[in-house]
């Protein structure tokens, strides 16, 4: 699975001061994450649905 996080891929420095998530996407050109693979109907996901700043912040936590 590969992640693009917009202060994670070189391209910028880390957010400061809280920066939301779809606004240093947005800054930094990336566009915004979807879901993707089987059994996300399981955990109430859908597939190409946006993932949101909460989602990935409970995924990468």
């Amino acid at each position: 699975m590969a992640l693009s996080l917009p202060w994670r891929d070189g391209r910028r420095q880390p957010p400061l001061g809280g920066t939301p998530l779809r606004t240093a996407q947005d800054e930094a050109g990336v566009p915004p994450g979807v879901w993707k693979g089987r059994g996300l109907a399981t955990v109430g996901l859908r597939a190409g649905a946006v993932v949101t700043e909460r989602q990935a912040e409970l995924l990468l936590a």
